[in-house]
């Protein structure tokens, strides 16, 4: 049996103790779904453990209040668990099966990935550009395209998402599968109006009662809460731009950069800053997080993630306000490369964290309704 394999079987050993603990106390009922859900079960096999891991948003809240955390000989403390847990369902259904080391490992991939990109694209554009392309500033509408053709920039991003959006959907129905989530669950109005709720609000987040997660100590603050937003809702502007962006190009027939006050532009500048602000202020919170409930072994799938995020925000961000000079053209290819690179890591990432527990959550349904 291999390490891996032992260190999986061991986590699902210790949640299935921990929940049979949990499950006679009941304490803990009113923070968030795991709980409430885990008074359906009586006992608490591989699929129900993913599941309910799944529906864990690490607000710790059951850390805090538990009289049977460590030093307690119960040595009680859910999150951390609950984090290698997740770990290892995107690493159990992600397609292909082979990239599951990617997941151990997502530090460097991302980095070697990103490095690469950049660097290739730096190279082509140097061999198959004109001379002199790359030091001159071009302005008004195409300039983009002067540096790299909209056949290229165009084709290169649809090959790396379209693979991106499959495997993510093979490594989604995987999970919805092995967790339980039924044709029931998905045709309930219900279920998906509570969930949407949820996901929306980002309500889990609150600690239970509104007043937000335990960041380092006893203290409640919805700062995780907030940061939180500003990453998902930035990450939706963002996606809004390219939308706007490619009606633009191709129904309106308008080419980019486009001018400051237009619709792309403004979702992009917002989108960015919201990610820049969120991903900064997460890992600032994974700096001062409780020691004992931090999920050390899930640092490497969050921070690359983030920093990724970070990294793409801000090279857009600089090639907005520099678009019309001479370093357009590098920072158009940096830009470029962290993005084709985020797209191209992104089905092996932490980013599948947030489909998994939606699934989740749509599994649990209407009883989200009854949570602040």
């Amino acid at each position: 049996m291999s390490a891996e394999l032992i260190a999986s079987t061991r986590a699902t050993e210790e949640a299935e103790r921990l929940l049979t603990i949990c499950n006679a106390c009941r304490y803990c009922e009113g923070y968030c779904p795991v709980f409430p859900a885990m008074t359906e079960h009586r006992s608490f096999d591989a699929s129900t453990v993913y599941y309910l891991a799944n529906l864990c948003h690490q607000c710790t809240a059951c850390y805090h209040a538990c009289q049977y955390k460590p030093p307690h000989q119960f040595d009680v403390n859910l999150p951390p668990v609950f984090s290698a847990i997740r770990a290892q369902t995107f690493a159990e259904f992600v397609w292909p099966a082979a990239a599951a080391p990617l997941f151990r490992h997502n530090g460097r991939f991302a980095a070697i990935v990103v490095t690469l990109t950049v660097v290739l694209l730096s190279l082509a554009m140097n061999l198959w550009t004109a001379p002199g392309t790359l030091a001159s500033s071009h302005t008004g509408p195409g300039a983009f395209y002067a540096v790299l053709p909209h056949s290229w920039m165009a084709g290169i991003a649809g090959v790396i998402v379209l693979f991106g959006m499959a495997s993510v959907l093979v490594s989604s129905i995987r999970f919805a599968h092995h967790c339980g989530l039924t044709r029931r669950h998905l045709l309930s109005p219900a279920h998906w109006r509570a969930t949407i709720t949820a996901v929306a609000t980002l309500q889990y987040l609150g600690g239970g009662h509104g007043d937000g997660c335990h960041n380092e100590d006893t203290h409640n603050s919805n700062l995780r809460r907030h940061f939180h937003q500003f990453t998902m809702w930035g990450f939706g502007l963002c996606f809004l731009a390219t939308a706007t962006a490619a009606v633009y190009e191709l129904w309106l027939g308008r080419l980019s950069p486009f001018p400051y006050f237009s619709l792309p532009v403004l979702f992009g500048t917002s989108g960015g800053v919201g990610l820049v602000i969120g991903t900064g202020g997460l890992l600032w919170l994974k700096r001062r997080a409780h020691p004992q409930a931090l999920p050390q072994d899930a640092s490497n799938l969050d921070n690359a993630l983030l920093v990724q995020l970070m990294l793409v925000s801000v090279s857009g961000l600089l090639l907005l306000a520099l678009r019309e000079s001479s370093a357009m053209p590098w920072l158009l290819i940096i830009h470029l490369g962290l993005v084709y690179g985020f797209f191209v890591t992104l089905p092996f990432s932490k980013f599948v964290h947030g489909l998994y527990r939606t699934l989740a959550l749509l599994r649990y349904g209407p009883g989200l309704l009854q949570q602040p």
